[in-house]
């Protein structure tokens, strides 16, 4: 299991590349997700990018939504799948609508939205 940093931690090339070989997979009132191959064919761990604009809401808003899916994503099995599921880079696109989202309703879909790249 990778460190906690190392989950959400891409270099602004690396962000680029996800970016353009990323296609969307799930989407909800206010964020996106997107899923693309990583970067790094070594890698053996799923990583997640949260990309929240400055018109998405207030630093405060931004800031909440971000540690809340970062915790929703440590505390699953997503950051670490079996050896037989290749990892992927997924992106979740946060916009101003998400800050109406409970936590648990949030849990849902991302678990949800992340499991279907397991098929």
């Amino acid at each position: 299991m990778k460190n906690f940093k190392q989950l959400f931690q891409f270099q602004s090339s690396e962000a680029r590349k996800t970016l353009a070989a990323s296609r969307p997979i799930a989407k909800i009132l206010g964020i996106k997700i997107l899923a693309a191959p990583p970067i790094n064919p070594d890698q053996d761990f799923q990583r997640l990018l949260i990309v929240t604009p400055r018109r998405s809401g207030s630093a405060t808003q931004r800031n909440k939504i971000r540690r809340r899916l970062k915790s929703i994503f440590w505390e699953s099995e997503h950051s670490a799948p079996p050896p037989e599921i290749p990892p992927r880079d997924f992106m979740a696109i946060i916009y101003k609508e998400s800050h109406s989202i409970d936590f648990d309703t949030l849990k849902a879909f991302l678990n949800t939205a992340l499991t279907k790249t397991r098929k």
